[in-house]
């Protein structure tokens, strides 16, 4: 916990870049906002709903049958104990996305998407529809190894495409001079299924156009080929910047998509989701029985994960 935390309504707080804290101060400041009925504590209550992120759940914290405790897993392990958790990407929220030795015992999965990246500035409407400037937001050790080759410069030499990985957390705010974000971790078609798909609607917020690969959250929310530029390859992707840079008029296509698709993924509608899922929190209950039976089988998979990844390390 910071020593000093940020006033209410300062969105733009530099630690929000940290998971943990846009996760829950963050989370709980919007939802203060919209009048939502929540408390911010350091210290766990003896009853009721419990909200909190991963990092601040020790695998020995177990709730009693009079706290119901949802985990906030981002991009991080389940809970042992958490009778239910909050996911950011959708693949977390199916049976696919949990590990095998957890699934008879896996409790409800929520889903709500990640805030936005706060105070950013948008795309200045003087650029038109230009397609020069070609940014990735993030940290360089995430960017695919073809994207910080040799080969890659010399393809944005020959094609006129200004491109410019900014990996400094406190550049990520301003997309006054962007004209497409490039997001790729990798082209082998890795799903990254615990991942959110926050880069490609702070795309459509700033009014960038989202260049990205097939990872399963980009696709969840990708309807056509004017939502995003996606990509099945490195080479692949060379051929469709060229295509797009050469079509001024998709690329004004695609401008107007993204004004249409921002305001889904604005925090008030962000807050929305929370709201619901909050609705649905009051009606949760265990009897006496379902929760010495949820017990149990959280400890025996607990117990047996910890035993196998003890004999792996031996």
């Amino acid at each position: 916990m910071p020593e000093v935390l940020p006033d209410p309504t300062d969105f733009a707080w530099k630690d929000y870049s940290k998971g943990i804290y846009c996760w829950g101060l963050l989370a709980y400041n919007r939802l203060q906002l919209l009048g939502v009925d929540c408390e911010f504590t350091t210290e766990l209550p003896e009853e009721g709903v419990i909200i909190a992120h991963r990092g601040c759940l020790p695998d020995s914290l177990i709730p009693t049958r009079k706290q119901v405790l949802v985990c906030i897993q981002a991009d991080w392990s389940r809970h042992p104990f958490a009778q239910l958790h909050i996911c950011q990407n959708h693949a977390q929220a199916k049976i696919q996305g949990v590990p095998r030795l957890e699934r008879f015992a896996v409790g409800e999965t929520y889903f709500v998407h990640l805030w936005p990246q706060p105070g950013m500035t948008h795309r200045d409407p003087a650029r038109g529809n230009r397609f020069e400037n070609i940014m990735y937001f993030g940290l360089e050790e995430n960017l695919a190894p073809e994207l910080k080759s040799d080969d890659w410069k010399q393809f944005c030499g020959d094609n006129l495409i200004n491109w410019n990985l900014v990996g400094d957390p406190a550049k990520w705010k301003d997309y006054s001079q962007v004209d497409g974000v490039l997001f790729a971790r990798d082209f082998e078609g890795k799903k990254h299924i615990n991942k959110p798909a926050t880069k490609l609607y702070n795309s459509w917020i700033t009014g960038a156009i989202p260049i990205c690969t097939r990872e399963s959250a980009y696709v969840d929310e990708i309807n056509d080929e004017n939502d995003a530029v996606l990509v099945n390859g490195y080479e692949d992707l060379k051929e469709q910047l060229v295509a797009l840079k050469n079509n001024p008029e998709r690329v004004a296509i695609m401008q107007q998509r993204a004004a249409e698709r921002a305001p889904n993924f604005y925090p008030e509608a962000i807050a929305q989701e929370w709201s619901a899922i909050f609705e649905q929190l009051k009606q949760y209950k265990m009897s006496r029985t379902q929760y010495a039976s949820f017990m149990i089988k959280r400890g025996f998979s607990y117990l047996l994960c910890k035993s196998l990844r003890w004999m792996d390390r031996r």
